[in-house]
């Protein structure tokens, strides 16, 4: 069932039983014509072209696949698979799997009842996920890519380096794909990866393909296989599975919305930086903006805390990384759950504090100087300082690029001066 020589075809029948070219089919007397249209074998008829002829007559009944010893149902209801079920698989991932066989003898039972229901996606949304995990199994083929295969992530991605990690967000798998990525370490199979995230085979494939494409991940040997933006499509024009660009599907939620914070902390892991686990620069920047535009909006005030960090007589600046993580520890542990910590510029860091006036975030400031040694006493030998730049909108400025200015120079006072921060309210 390799899916190397998967056979394909987007020339499907147009109406009814009436076939015109698309098929060969020789009449069986006796053997009902839709029966007739059903059977034979998929190396002739692939799985989107028998969902379709499903879909097209409103059929009722059962649909065998068998390939050896290895038999697939799928049972339909009007046109529609509501129930599927093979040796290892059941319901919708049932179906995706049969559009990576190759062959398997084809039989319909016409008008057996379904007894069940277990596939939840709509038949052109089957189609859709069936053609591209093909898709993504031949190029992790291609590369000599399987489950026990052990991917590792590019070293390095500044949001403003990945156009192409919009795609995610039109991926049908989004969510789980931002799981996926937080628990490829360099250690962990596919397979033991897909385990870990409870994703199913056809899951796992597509994420992979989609994260090697889109440079998120790197082959085993640490190969980019990045693709042009242009060829990473994951739906393809059908007669069944109709340009979705200017749709979107709305009506009811398949399940309900629950809140969930782990998930919060899984979907903003990629857009931290990877040695602090705070904020980059882009995202800061991009929170600041939009509490900018808020306060704006609610005439409501903020202040934008920048600041740098000293080492006492060292001259190079160079800070171990275990020590830098522990001060931006005692840093979040001070502040509120609002309040956002994150990258300003190359060295600098910054704390946006949403409703603070100036008077408020020194008091805040001068907290953390007093915590830092009971919080963290082995960075003593380092004699770390803060230098705190102070800035409130709307009271410094009304203009944010402005803001920022001002509470840079305020920063580079209290640094030269060596100073806590500046101003000293």
């Amino acid at each position: 069932m390799s899916s190397e020589s998967l056979h394909s075809s987007n020339n499907f029948p147009s109406h009814g039983l009436h076939i015109s070219g698309a098929r060969k089919n020789t009449a069986r007397f006796g053997v009902p014509p839709l029966v007739q249209l059903l059977e034979g074998n998929l190396s002739d008829k692939p799985m989107a072209y028998l969902l379709e002829i499903l879909a097209q007559n409103e059929a009722t009944g059962h649909l065998e696949v068998a390939s050896g010893s290895f038999n697939v149902v799928i049972e339909i209801g009007l046109g529609k698979p509501l129930f599927a079920s093979s040796p290892i698989y059941r319901g919708d991932e049932a179906l995706i799997d049969l559009f990576s066989w190759t062959v398997g003898k084809l039989s319909f039972f016409e008008g057996k009842q379904p007894q069940g229901v277990n596939v939840q996606e709509e038949t052109r949304t089957i189609v859709e996920r069936g053609k591209l995990y093909v898709e993504s199994l031949r190029f992790l083929e291609k590369h000599g890519i399987d489950g026990d295969s052990i991917l590792t992530r590019a070293k390095r991605h500044a949001v403003s380096d990945l156009p192409s990690i919009s795609l995610l967000s039109n991926f049908h798998l989004s969510a789980k794909s931002i799981e996926f990525y937080g628990n490829v370490y360099g250690t962990l199979s596919l397979s033991e990866v897909a385990e870990r995230c409870s994703l199913t085979r056809s899951e796992w494939v597509m994420i992979a393909a989609r994260m090697l494409q889109i440079g998120l991940l790197l082959s085993p040997s640490g190969k980019v296989l990045q693709l042009p933006l242009d060829r990473i499509d994951s739906v393809r024009k059908s007669p069944i599975c109709h340009d979705k660009s200017n749709f979107y599907r709305v009506g009811l939620n398949n399940d309900s919305v629950h809140y969930d914070s782990s998930f919060i902390s899984t979907a903003v892991q990629p857009l931290l930086n990877r040695d602090t686990e705070i904020c980059d620069n882009r995202l800061f920047l991009y929170m600041l903006g939009q509490e900018f535009a808020r306060a704006r909006d609610l005439n409501s005030q903020f202040t934008l805390a920048v600041f740098t960090i000293s080492l006492g007589e060292n001259a190079d600046d160079l800070m171990p990384l275990p020590a830098l993580r522990a001060m931006l520890e005692v840093l979040e542990r001070n502040k509120r759950e609002v309040d956002i910590l994150g990258h300003f510029g190359d060295r600098g860091f910054a704390i946006l504090l949403p409703n603070v006036t100036s008077e408020r975030a020194v008091t805040f400031v001068r907290r953390i100087r007093e915590t830092l040694p009971k919080l963290a006493p082995q960075l003593e030998y380092l004699r770390p300082l803060f230098h705190f730049g102070l800035a409130s909108a709307p009271y410094d400025s009304i203009q944010l690029s402005d803001l920022c200015n001002v509470a840079q120079a305020r920063m580079h006072s209290a640094f030269s001066r060596k100073l806590l921060c500046q101003p000293e309210v």
